[in-house]
């Protein structure tokens, strides 16, 4: 059991540094206040030995929030170097 624990872990944090483009039309919009708002919360794990089906269903909300997070995260981001480049003079 705790070896799935584990991997789950190893798994969800091997995702923070996956690099993914931004799909085409990402930095055309305006800066969105819904890209700003916080990451979800981790899920809370009981204190009690887990089954596969709760490791799995808890981990893959912890993933769902994750991915959602970093694509808002990274379309804000570049609308940002994208309005400070055109400042800039850059674009």
């Amino acid at each position: 059991m705790n070896r799935l624990v584990m991997l789950a872990l190893a798994m969800s944090l091997a995702g923070c540094s996956d690099r993914h483009p931004l799909r085409q039309g990402d930095t055309d919009a305006p800066l969105d206040l819904t890209l700003t708002r916080p990451c979800a919360a981790p899920a809370s794990i009981p204190d009690r030995d887990l089954s596969e089906r709760e490791v799995a269903r808890l981990w893959g909300a912890d993933r769902i929030g994750l991915a959602d997070c970093r694509r808002r995260q990274a379309a804000a981001i570049a609308i940002i170097e994208r309005r400070d480049a055109a400042i800039a003079g850059r674009q």
